[in-house]
């Protein structure tokens, strides 16, 4: 398990479980060995901003992801809901700097990607355990940590906020060029496919070599 900070101990007793913190503790971990092999350094160098942070399946919390885009720690689900109990430890790991290597994040956004991984509603059969309880699914949306009226348990924006661009759009690099954020559609793709950055860092290479050789112009 991850080395936690005395703000995350603070924080252990509102979990009330044990599994609270799995998922901060995986990105610490994941994290902390990425920095240490230095690939966290190789997209610094390649000015890249957008790169898969944990993959739950090889941190054993399969149907979880969490990628950086920018500023922004971009969290999905597939299989099951995320405890309110998990964000709130993964949040507060970002605001006590306890995630190696991946820079300043100012928001935490949670993106179920199927039904199965929303906060159910009431007519829900589920809907018996306490929507206070830090064991019910959290609710999906953008967490912004430097908001004056952020808990960690309730999103900045949800519903058909996250519809809407305006203030939720923003600017990132992968490799040197510029792309834009767009908020996904409900349950879909982020715009960016981070696998398949080898291909874009091929089409960079040889985009390269042909100017070098004249084989192009410079406006390409």
């Amino acid at each position: 398990a991850a080395v936690r900070t005395p703000a995350m101990r603070a924080l252990a007793p509102i979990s009330a479980t044990a599994s609270a913190s799995r998922l901060a503790d995986a990105v610490v971990d994941a994290s902390r060995r990425r920095e240490a092999a230095g690939l966290h350094r190789r997209c610094r160098d390649e000015r890249t901003e957008a790169y898969r942070v944990m993959h739950g399946v090889a941190e054993g919390i399969p149907g979880v992801t969490v990628d950086k885009y920018g500023s922004t720690l971009f969290v999905q689900s597939w299989r099951s809901p995320v405890e309110r109990g998990e964000l709130l430890e993964l949040c507060d790991a970002v605001r006590a700097n306890a995630i190696d290597g991946i820079g300043p994040i100012d928001r935490v956004w949670l993106h179920p990607r199927s039904p199965n991984a929303l906060r159910w509603d009431e007519t829900d059969p589920r809907s018996s355990k306490s929507s206070q309880s830090m064991t019910s699914p959290a609710w999906a949306g953008v967490y912004d940590l430097a908001s004056t009226t952020y808990d960690g348990l309730r999103p900045s924006r949800a519903g058909k906020g996250l519809d809407d661009d305006a203030g939720l759009g923003f600017v990132f690099e992968e490799l040197g060029v510029k792309y834009r954020f767009v908020p996904p559609r409900r349950f879909g793709d982020p715009s960016l496919f981070l696998d398949f950055r080898a291909t874009r860092r091929w089409i960079d290479r040889r985009i390269r070599s042909m100017k070098s050789r004249g084989d192009v112009d410079g406006d390409v």
